[in-house]
């Protein structure tokens, strides 16, 4: 059984390491914050068969996820990006909630200009429009193996246990995705600093430390 969890635990960070190259930011950090997980973390003699090699690679892929800096290297990754990419879709629904709801659509009137008729704030929907602009050309283009996804052995028909929310016929409708959740739960910490780029605050992802503390 360990054999195999390593094998499986060597296969997925190949996988996030291909998906990063692919600019597939949002499957990468899906199978990052999976890894980092502590029911995965927790199997340390799995994790004490990896080669050195194997570890270092998931400690660079942690960076991904790293929330310093209002995950910085993600989102230099991402600028310096180019099409086909496919953006962590739980940041890209935050950003947009923070610049629909953070501002203001109707400027308040200057002191001393109350007579002034209002203002519309057209930053605000500029920055919305630069945004989408920009997923919109980063996803405008197909992966060039995309025409080969339909024989791709995705096993529709595998035997897979699922709560029964997730049946197509529930009409529960569940959260958008779990790992927004998670997501969230690490930027709590540094939304005091959301526009400040000095702000930098340390990671609250233990895994790295704990890696590392295994292989020393």
């Amino acid at each position: 059984m360990p054999k195999q969890q390593r094998a499986i635990l060597r296969k997925l960070i190949q996988v996030a390491k291909l998906c990063i190259e692919w600019n597939n930011f949002h499957t990468a950090m899906n199978i990052i914050l999976a890894l980092q997980s502590q029911t995965i973390q927790r199997l340390h003699s799995t994790w004490a068969m990896l080669s050195s090699r194997d570890i270092t690679a998931f400690q660079t892929l942690q960076q991904y996820v790293d929330v310093s800096n209002n995950m910085g290297r993600y989102r230099q990754a991402l600028a310096d990006a180019q099409a086909p990419a496919v953006p962590f879709f739980p940041l890209v629904l935050k950003d947009l909630v923070f610049h629909m709801d953070g501002n203001s659509t109707i400027l308040d009137r200057q002191e001393g200009h109350a007579e002034m008729e209002p203002l519309i704030n057209f930053g605000k929907f500029r920055a919305v429009t630069r945004m989408i602009a920009t997923l919109t050309q980063l996803t405008s283009q197909d992966y060039w193996f995309a025409a080969d996804l339909d024989h791709c052995p995705f096993l529709p028909n595998a035997p897979i246990t699922r709560p029964p929310q997730c049946h197509p016929t529930s009409t529960h409708v569940p959260p958008l995705d779990r790992v927004a959740e998670l997501v969230e739960i690490k930027l709590r910490a540094v939304e005091s600093c959301y526009d400040d780029p000095r702000c930098s605050i340390v990671s609250t992802t233990t895994a790295s430390s704990s890696l590392s503390t295994m292989h020393d």
